[in-house]
């Protein structure tokens, strides 16, 4: 009992340090590893060596999240500049305007997960965008955040998985080999439960019980829709890894069924001031969206399994 305490005790200072005295991440992951390195010193008679060299893999490992935060905040500041991100932004605008919590569902749940499935991380790109759309600061970057949980979820069926069964079947050898259908399966049964719960999260940070009578049957119909669209993508080989692609594009054309349904505007340009309606027309919207449509297609590219190129060299064969 007393070695589980120890174990969860690092944990238990990093929450403190975030929740209790409000530090910042950054000092209360320091704070963290120092009461790791103590306990793993001290209780667990763990050598100097092997934590200086633990946490300089740790660091190592770690460069790929930095790499991927800091190419979006390039990509970002580069559709900045050459105006891209402000046409993004005035059409993301006219979407779903009058229903908040179905603009929320599509932006954050539909657009976030077609974005982290591919490798791009919401957290980065969606703030800026939602506070140009009028979202408080602590908003704009809470419903990106609370999101990523289910992002990242969605995430494990990408490249991953890949990597997981690759793993897990040189383990398991010859004649005992898992598929990726068959760790998906067990995978995307987490997905629908967790959006579901997500959506219900981020409608309350926007505006409590009033935004959740407002917004339950879209959030709810997000999470239908997902737990279907995984449900047979995971069935596939060759689908498992685009489950977060598909679920995305879903979730994106269900709200604009949902608006067609209830008899609102999918777009509407009525709130766009004539300054956003001349930028609109000089601006070509294919154009302002072309670096995600590359990063889309390029990671794509190289997260495919190796059966989906296998396939098509044997058509072309």
């Amino acid at each position: 009992m007393s070695l589980l305490l120890l174990t969860l005790l690092p944990i238990v200072v990093i929450l403190c340090s975030l929740i209790v005295f409000k530090k910042a991440a950054d000092i209360s992951g320091i704070i963290g590893l120092l009461v790791i390195a103590a306990v793993s010193y001290f209780f667990f008679q763990t050598s100097l060596e092997v934590i200086v060299r633990s946490t300089g893999a740790g660091l190592i490992r770690s460069f790929s999240v930095s790499l991927i935060v800091a190419a979006s905040l390039l990509q970002m500041a580069f559709m900045e500049k050459t105006g891209a991100l402000k046409r993004i932004i005035i059409f993301i605008k006219t979407i779903a305007s009058g229903h908040r919590a179905v603009q929320i569902m599509m932006i954050n749940i539909g657009f976030g997960t077609l974005m982290v499935a591919v490798g791009a991380t919401p957290v980065s790109i969606l703030p800026p965008i939602l506070i140009a759309m009028g979202y408080s600061t602590y908003v704009a970057i809470a419903l990106p955040a609370i999101g990523y949980d289910s992002l990242c979820t969605y995430a494990l069926l990408g490249a991953p998985i890949v990597v997981f069964v690759d793993i897990a079947n040189n383990f398991l050898g010859k004649g005992h080999e898992i598929s990726l259908h068959q760790a998906g399966m067990i995978f995307f049964m987490f997905l629908p439960v967790v959006s579901t719960l997500i959506g219900f999260c981020m409608l309350w940070i926007v505006g409590k019980w009033r935004a959740i009578r407002e917004g339950w049957l879209p959030c709810l119909l997000t999470g239908l829709v997902i737990g279907v669209v995984s449900y047979f993508s995971n069935r596939y080989d060759n689908l498992v890894v685009l489950t977060g692609v598909l679920c995305g594009l879903a979730v994106i054309a269900t709200m604009a069924v949902y608006l067609t349904v209830a008899g609102k505007k999918v777009i509407d340009k009525s709130r766009l001031t004539p300054e956003e309606l001349a930028y609109e027309k000089s601006y070509p919207l294919w154009k302002a969206f072309m670096p995600w449509v590359l990063l889309i297609v390029l990671i794509l590219a190289l997260n495919l399994p190796k059966d989906v190129f296998n396939s098509l060299a044997s058509h072309r064969g």
